[in-house]
């Protein structure tokens, strides 16, 4: 392992101790936002800390100040100023007397009745040789390849510009910005001290300074898991550039999504943006805050609103094949959990009903939850038989009505469905009048007796608006009187990995002595389409081959993830006649056998999709067993809980000791 040296907070100087331009922008004053982050989040230590976006470092100090790190990386894509802080760092004495010159030169040129006088708004023509002066040094900067004297013209320039750094619209083009018709004073001696403050905290810790965009940077120091980043990307909808050629926009709600979904290989993220709702679905906390001019301290009316958020990548994460064999990463029985004591894995002891072909045990599989499968309740003979060929079970029930709940292990989590037909859009909707829409009475009696820790309940999402709204009502009352507090929410698989728009509705209940919280998982927005799941290795299809010769182009101005692009119009169902390309989505799989007809975009075929297609959508893994004919997998899939969903729920429900590893901050992770 590298030798670094350990960052104590005492070493750490503060934003204004480390301030070199006129204008800073609002980190500079917002350290208490920052500090109120890190006490929601208590993260004392972490190995790396990456500042993205360096900027004038004002939020890197804030952050410092809060946590200690081996290393510390500083980034940005504008050479200019990662020049500049080399420079500080490896030649500060050159940066200060170039700057030094300067400066006093500029300040010897101020009329006599105009110093400290600050902006000049009328009869400029008195300060014009200043212009001029600014001018020419912006000039010799562009002209000059970057060194310590172009570190020292640009601290001067960033003194005497508009809004200093903010205003570089091209952050890799030449230097641009106008001068400012401001004479005020600028403390050298104070500027002087914070540049060899700022030497003194590069040459005293481990710090790292690097060129490159944020996408590069990621993957540079992805291996790096015990990292706090702090990214400040160019506001969302503003007109200043990331880059001078646009190769990367960070000026759309998209691109900051699929920013944050990248660091996901870190530990921790701190993020800050204007207000935006749809990014803030992304974070675990966030931190709204009124922006205000500095020199009125009015509000802005420009980004009114700023949030600082948080997101926590450290809970609980699947090792690779790397971090096992070549790191020496241990078993969760030899880490050290929460930097204080060894935890054991426990097993959780599950139970299902309405149980299908296992989508619960492969998601508890998937994610290397240690339990047991005590019970199955399932009345399908062939989705048992699929059962069986994948999982252990101990005991298995048929008739659901038959079950006496006193008879059932005893259970830490309970996973229960009941028959959609009854709440379904594609069903008669007759909800508890049904005798299938009572079925999920008999389930509510095995929570009752068995008092499970958790217990997750799925449904179409016709049962929430169902008799407008009274059969969910009474649903929900039944649940809260068995002792548990519970969330609701309708999700839709695509927002979860699924190429397949699937809206379901979960209940999670949490048992009322249990001291926990839950929060549903946060959509991802970035989606997979059906060709992600279609491979183009001679696959025989002819199987699958519809016939083509009477249909239509379908046109469409809606835009929707569904990508239907022909249809057959003599067939009687409208759900027979649609006809998708697999750039898109798929409909919903249903209970009755997955049917829809795609045109394959790899192949070039007009066909249905393949069982082994359907199973991966469905999020299951593609050495999954189905020991009954084609017709029967494709039910059993329409069947059947997005495996992908439940891995997210579970996750967010179960507690680390249940998991076979588990991510800390301890070194003794690597330790052989």
């Amino acid at each position: 392992m590298q030798n670094t040296t350990k960052i104590q907070n005492k070493s750490i100087p503060t934003s204004q101790e480390t301030k070199l331009f006129s204008y800073t922008g609002s980190k500079m004053k917002y350290k208490c936002h920052f500090d109120n982050i890190h006490t929601n989040i208590n993260v004392k230590k972490v190995d790396t800390y990456i500042e993205a976006f360096a900027g004038t470092l004002a939020s890197m100090f804030h952050n410092l100040s809060n946590i200690s790190a081996n290393r510390i990386i500083i980034n940005d894509i504008n050479p200019m100023l990662i020049n500049l802080y080399r420079q500080i760092q490896i030649n500060h004495k050159e940066v200060i007397e170039t700057f030094r010159v300067l400066e006093q030169t500029f300040q010897d040129f101020v009329p006599e009745k105009l110093k400290g006088k600050g902006l000049i708004r009328e009869n400029r023509d008195e300060i014009e040789c200043l212009k001029n002066f600014y001018w020419e040094a912006r000039d010799y900067f562009n002209k000059k390849e970057l060194t310590s004297k172009t570190a020292g013209v640009m601290i001067f320039m960033l003194n005497h510009n508009f809004n200093g750094l903010y205003s570089e619209a091209k952050k890799t083009s030449n230097f641009n910005v106008s001068f400012n018709w401001n004479v005020r004073t600028i403390d050298i001696s104070k500027v002087v001290e914070n540049i060899n403050n700022l030497h003194k905290f590069f040459t005293e810790n481990n710090v790292i300074i690097e060129n490159m965009d944020v996408d590069s940077l990621i993957n540079q120091y992805s291996n790096q898991k015990d990292t706090m980043i702090y990214l400040d990307p160019p506001y969302t909808n503003s007109v200043i550039g990331y880059s001078s050629n646009q190769v990367t926009d960070y000026n759309t709600t998209q691109s900051h999504i699929k920013l944050l979904e990248k660091c996901k290989v870190f530990n921790y993220v701190i993020y800050s943006n204007n207000k935006n709702n749809v990014i803030e679905e992304q974070l675990d906390i966030v931190i709204p805050f009124n922006r205000t001019n500095g020199i009125t301290q009015k509000q802005s009316n420009i980004s009114k609103l700023e949030v600082l958020g948080y997101i926590d990548n450290s809970q609980v994460y699947m090792p690779s094949i790397e971090d096992l064999l070549t790191n020496n990463i241990k078993p969760i029985s030899t880490i050290p959990v929460n930097n204080e004591k060894y935890m054991e894995i426990e097993t959780l002891k599950c139970g299902t009903a309405f149980s299908g072909i296992g989508a619960n045990e492969e998601a508890l599989k998937n994610i290397n939850i240690k339990h047991s499968n005590e019970f199955m309740i399932e009345i399908d003979k062939f989705a048992r038989k699929t059962f069986e060929e994948n999982h252990n079970v101990k005991d298995i029930f048929t008739d659901i009505t038959k079950v006496d709940p006193k008879q059932v292990s005893d259970i830490d989590l309970f996973v229960f469905g009941s028959p959609c037909q009854s709440y379904s859009q594609q069903g008669k909707r007759l909800g508890l009048e049904d005798t299938r829409g009572t079925l999920v009475y008999n389930g509510l009696q095995i929570v009752k007796e068995k008092q499970p820790k958790y217990f997750i309940y799925e449904n179409v999402k016709g049962m929430v608006n169902h008799n407008n709204g009274h059969t969910f009502d009474v649903i929900k009352a039944s649940f809260k009187e068995l002792n548990y507090n519970i969330e609701y929410k309708v999700l839709n698989a695509k927002h979860y990995g699924a190429a397949q728009n699937r809206e379901r509705l979960f209940i999670v209940g949490i048992r009322n002595d249990i001291n926990q919280k839950f929060t549903f998982p946060k959509p991802q927005l970035v989606s997979k389409n059906v060709n992600d799941f279609i491979s183009i290795n001679n696959i025989d299809y002819k199987n699958y081959i519809f016939d083509s010769k009477n249909i239509e182009v379908y046109n469409s101005s809606r835009n929707t993830d569904i990508k239907r692009i022909y249809t057959i119009p003599n067939l009687k169902f409208e759900s027979d006649r649609r006809i998708m390309s697999t750039n898109g989505i798929s409909p919903c799989f249903l209970a009755g056998g997955c049917k829809s007809r795609f045109y394959d975009e790899k192949n070039m075929l007009f066909r249905y999709l393949t069982e082994q297609e359907l199973t991966l959508i469905q999020g299951f893994n593609k050495d999954f067993k189905f020991p009954v004919s084609n017709s029967q997998v494709r039910k059993q899939i329409g069947n059947s809980i997005y495996v992908g969903l439940l891995e997210k729920i579970l996750k967010n429900l179960i507690p680390k000791k249940y998991f076979n590893f588990i991510k800390t901050q301890e070194e003794s992770l690597l330790a052989s």
